[in-house]
């Protein structure tokens, strides 16, 4: 049922006689890493430090979770510290996370002080004094979220001189997390407008697990300059993994049966292999893990047990979390954490058993991170997959027998096996972005030219795809929205409305956040939730793995005040998935079409793989792509979300209604005929203008800054994000020919 399997990787294990980096190391740091016991340095630090200690050069440093990145980045930055003492802060550590910014304080701080160098916590939660410490006499290594370098960098503009001027490193942690991003265009917009301010490049150590590619990947450290790379890929030699696929087939509920007492079997199964260890169980959604943590709870009192599954979100309150990263770090008590992607990255929890993941994975990549967690004492990484089908009934939809997110998840795996991760979206413009940091820009300077906003962002910045037109267009849509004002001499300034914007603390953020009400009881902040209908009084609620009833919904101060008790129904979370890559998609075609059974599936999903094959067959999909259900026509193309949007709106444009539905497109009241006309037209006119054809979606801006983006920008935006169409062309030819074919 499992499989172990051996990963080749490009780098083989080298020792410190090979490379001889440990000699490179200052004494105290030597002194350091004899100290932890360490017989020999790990391979991927041994690669690193010479790179790192020569200043010249960025470099991006891909290994596997665990592998000691951390340390190959810090070891040679502190020996170069420690070797030429300076003033100012000599290193910036960028984080995703305030959590792993406090752990890798925790991790560091004794290497920090064996070279006599303070570190520094800069974030929402980090104490006052200390910070006030760093502004006064800049000194030492600065630990800091891109919101609070945001913050530093518009209300301490003066003193960013003395703060950065002496600065020999920038590390990037979670890499992966920021690539294709706004908060990663925000990131690299940050350190650029450093460079700016100190007239000199800073050499950045890029670290991830999970680096789809790597080109990409080294173009994100200095977007805009030729400044030189050391790329170094690197994971263990040998590395075993064992992995499970269980499927479950999803039993209708009877009429008189209430579905809040309903217990999956998923949750029965998690319970019984879980139960005595210490493990990951992700689900897709906080909703998701909000069920599955309430439900393993209630086995837990069922059996008169002390409860082992906690939940772990970002809605919860920083107690809540905090206390169950110690319970697993500790490792005193059985304890599984039900989670969404909050303990996915490099938080140090320890090594857990088993990693378990509930429904189909977000990603690939999301899959390689999640696994990395786990693999305690010298044991293979260990990853449970838990896949619910539904039950195949004389009216079920082709799609659900056709076994898709079992077959998704397989592909998924294998990609994973083979090293193959989702690339990120490097196309966009980011223009929400790039309104923020032209607003920011003026406020840290008191006023600026347009054209040095073009100069620092875009000419020279990281805002290189965006050309002088679509500049002047946002400066005009700031104007024509009040937010920039021009003085006759040329100067653009906040105008009182932008003010307002930009001395809100929520300007920091490149990214969106929903409005959140705190949920309380007897007092005590148990976290927070995006309210997306107003909640009533008297309801139920599920939240931090528990069931409660609300007794006060406060508007103005949005607060929900809760109750405990033992029933009800929770509202939804929502939750954004990413998009489905089109390699996953070719390869389920490729699973669908052999006789290939993995090896790590059990009996059910075995048979679930048996019976999704069989009416992949009997639609005979391997010569033809199209099938009648009832008053819609079904296209199975097998392409990846991207490609899928596009053919729908093309078909969309000339009169057909289609709809995206996973591996395959819906179209209502259509029939073949009609429909290959359709596509015929398509393949033998010219190609549609992209612009053309997103002219009539709705629901444009989905980033923080959007509402202030013209119909035109919106539009040029769609297109980089949701739009393929040389792809979509492509497969509409491929239907053709295929019809051609056999008919």
């Amino acid at each position: 049922m499992k499989l172990e399997t051996n990963t080749n990787f490009r780098v083989s294990s080298l020792t410190a006689k090979n490379y001889g980096s440990f000699d490179r190391l200052h004494e105290k740091v030597q002194r350091w890493v004899w100290d932890q016991g360490w017989a020999t340095l790990r391979e991927v630090q041994e690669l690193a430090i010479p790179h790192v200690l020569a200043q010249d050069r960025d470099v991006l440093i891909a290994a596997a979770t665990a592998s000691g990145k951390t340390e190959a980045a810090f070891l040679p930055i502190c020996s170069q510290i420690a070797t030429k003492p300076a003033t100012g802060i000599q290193c910036i550590y960028l984080s995703p996370l305030k959590a792993l910014i406090n752990d890798q304080y925790r991790r560091m701080e004794e290497l920090f002080e064996r070279i006599e160098v303070p570190v520094t916590k800069w974030h929402g939660d980090a104490p006052a004094g200390p910070k006030k410490k760093l502004l006064d006499h800049p000194k030492g290594i600065l630990l800091i979220t891109p919101e609070s370098l945001e913050a530093m960098c518009m209300n301490h503009g003066s003193k960013l001189v003395d703060m950065f001027g002496g600065t020999k490193y920038v590390v990037i942690d979670e890499m992966h997390s920021f690539l294709g991003t706004e908060r990663g265009k925000q990131l690299q917009s940050l350190i650029h407008r450093i460079e700016i301010t100190i007239e000199r490049d800073i050499p950045i150590v890029g670290l991830s697990a999970t680096l789809g590619d790597m080109e990409k990947a080294r173009t994100f450290l200095h977007p805009s300059k030729n400044f030189p790379c050391k790329i170094i890929e690197s994971k263990k030699d040998g590395n075993k993994l064992d992995i499970a696929i269980f499927g479950y087939v999803l039993e209708e509920l009877k009429e008189d049966e209430e579905n809040e007492e309903y217990a999956s079997p998923i949750f029965l199964d998690l319970f019984q292999r879980l139960r005595g260890k210490s493990n990951l169980v992700f689900a897709n959604g906080r909703k998701d893990v909000e069920q599955a943590a309430d439900a393993l709870r209630e086995l837990c009192e069922q059996k008169r047990l002390p409860n082992e599954f906690f939940p772990h979100h970002g809605n919860l309150s920083k107690e809540l979390r905090e206390d169950v990263e110690a319970l697993l770090k500790k490792n005193e008590q059985p304890c599984s954490a039900v989670c969404t992607s909050t303990l996915e990255m490099g938080i140090d929890i320890g090594k857990v058993d088993s990693v378990s993941q509930i429904g189909t994975p977000p990603s690939v990549a999301s899959l390689r991170q999640r696994l990395g967690r786990s693999g305690r004492r010298g044991k293979p990484p260990i990853l449970e997959e838990y896949i619910e089908e539904d039950k195949i009934t004389p009216d079920a939809h082709p799609f659900s027998c056709l076994r898709a997110r079992l077959v998704q998840t397989i592909a998924m795996v294998d990609l994973l096996l083979a090293g193959w991760y989702e690339t990120p979206n490097v196309k966009k413009h980011h223009f929400s972005t790039l309104i923020q940091q032209m607003l920011a820009l003026v406020f840290q300077y008191g006023g600026a030219k347009a054209n040095s906003l073009w100069q620092i962002l875009c000419k020279t910045g990281p805002f290189n795809n965006v050309t002088q037109r679509q500049f002047i267009a946002l400066l005009q849509c700031l104007g024509k929205r009040k937010f920039l004002e021009q003085a006759e001499n040329g100067q653009l300034f906040l105008t009182p409305k932008a003010e307002r914007l930009v001395n809100h603390y929520s300007f920091y953020a490149a990214f969106k956040t929903e409005e959140e009400y705190k949920l309380m009881s007897k007092e005590k902040t148990l976290g927070s939730m995006p309210i997306y209908r107003l909640l009533r009084e008297g309801e139920y609620l599920i939240f931090a793995g528990r069931r409660w009833i609300i007794v006060k919904v406060d508007v103005d101060k949005k607060l929900i005040e809760l109750v405990p008790s033992r029933g009800g129904q929770p509202p939804k979370f929502s939750g954004e998935f990413p998009f489905v890559d089109d390699a996953v998609c070719q390869r389920m075609l490729q699973i669908y079409l052999s006789n290939y059974v993995p090896e790590y599936l059990d009996l059910t999903s075995r048979e679930l793989l048996t019976e999704g094959r069989l009416y992949f067959n009997k639609y005979n999909l391997a010569r033809k792509k199209l099938m009648k259900h009832r008053d819609e026509l079904l296209w199975i193309a097998f392409r990846g979300d991207v490609i899928m949007n596009t053919l729908c709106l093309l078909l969309n444009y000339h009169g057909l209604k289609a709809s995206s539905e996973g591996i395959g497109l819906s179209v209502g009241k259509a029939d073949e005929t009609s429909f290959l006309a359709v596509v015929s037209k398509l393949v033998k006119s010219d190609p549609i203008h992209p612009l053309e054809l997103v002219k009539g979606t709705k629901k444009k801006g989905s980033e923080k800054y959007d509402y202030l983006l013209s119909q035109v920008l919106l539009n040029e935006e769609v297109v980089r994000i949701f739009i393929d169409l040389d792809e979509a062309y492509k497969t509409l030819k491929q239907i053709m020919i295929g019809h051609c074919e056999h008919s």
